[in-house]
C-alpha cells in the first residue's frame, strides 16, 4: 500500500490541503462529465452547424449555454439581454441559449474568464467550433 498523497500547511494563516490523487480523480470525471456533455448537446450543435455555413467559421462559431448554470445565466444575459427565460422555463423545461456569435470577442472573454477552454478554441483553429457552458463546466469542441 502506497503512502497517502494529501498533506496539510498553512499559507498565510489559511489551512491548505494539497491531494495530488484527489486532483488527479477531479481530472478524470471532469473530462467524463465533458464528454457526456458534448455528446448529449451534438444535435443542437449539428442543427446550428447548418447555418453555420452561410458565416466564415474562423470569425464565427456555434455556442449552447445552460440558462440555469450561473456562469451560463451571465453568458446568456450578455447575448440575449432582457430574453423572457422564465416563460421558456415554464413550456419547456430548462432553457437553453443556443446560436452563432463572433469568434474573436468569444476567444478574450475565454482568455480571460476560461482560459483552458481559449486554448481549446484557439487548438481547434479556424473550423467550426461549439462553445458549451453547463453544469459549472466551460468547455469547446469541434462542431
Amino acid at each position: 500500500m502506497s503512502e497517502p498523497s494529501a498533506r496539510i500547511e498553512f499559507v498565510d494563516g489559511q489551512v491548505v490541503t494539497h491531494d495530488e490523487d484527489a486532483l488527479g480523480m477531479i481530472d478524470v470525471i471532469d473530462r467524463h462529465n465533458r464528454g457526456i456533455l458534448a455528446q448529449n448537446h451534438r444535435p443542437d450543435i449539428d442543427r446550428w452547424l447548418a447555418r453555420l455555413a452561410a458565416y466564415d467559421c474562423a470569425k464565427y462559431m456555434i455556442f449552447v449555454i445552460s440558462v440555469d448554470d450561473p456562469v451560463g445565466s451571465e453568458i446568456a444575459d450578455i447575448l440575449a439581454p432582457g430574453y423572457d427565460w422564465d416563460t421558456v422555463r415554464k413550456n419547456e423545461g430548462p432553457p437553453y441559449a443556443r446560436g452563432i456569435v463572433e469568434r474573436e470577442p468569444t476567444q478574450r472573454m475565454l482568455d480571460e474568464c476560461f482560459p483552458s477552454a481559449g486554448a481549446e478554441l484557439r487548438a481547434i483553429g479556424p473550423k467550426p467550433a461549439a462553445m458549451i457552458v453547463d453544469s459549472g463546466l466551460v468547455f469547446v469542441v469541434p462542431a
